[in-house]
């Protein structure tokens, strides 16, 4: 369970990095953070969390989020894929295994 944990934390940022610009990664950001609220609403339905000390809830957060994906003027979110992060993580991790010693350093061979 502790492996599969660090596995799905690695895979995340490497998806992260791996984006084909800024903007990619800026909307995938964005994506994650919205995810990562859904999951928080789910929680706060589930316990019957109250907020206090004036938080937004995982409610209210995701227009929050897609106000400023309309406001960096970025193509609409969708969905996580677990699969699909893991197999864009995969593909970049070999990419840089591709490794070339150039002055005594190594760079990822694209």
């Amino acid at each position: 369970m502790l492996l599969r944990g660090a596995l799905e934390n690695f895979a995340t940022g490497l998806w992260l990095l791996d984006g084909a610009g800024r903007i990619e990664r800026r909307r995938r950001a964005l994506s994650l953070w919205d995810e990562d609220m859904r999951n928080r609403q789910q929680h706060e339905t589930d316990t019957a969390h109250l907020l206090s000390g004036g938080g937004m809830t995982g409610a209210k957060r995701p227009a929050k989020i897609r106000a400023l994906v309309d406001q960096l003027g970025l193509a609409p979110l969708t969905a996580l894929r677990p699969h699909q992060i893991l197999l864009t993580a995969t593909r970049a991790l070999a990419r840089c295994a591709r490794l070339t010693w150039v002055s005594g350093g190594c760079e990822c061979s694209r």
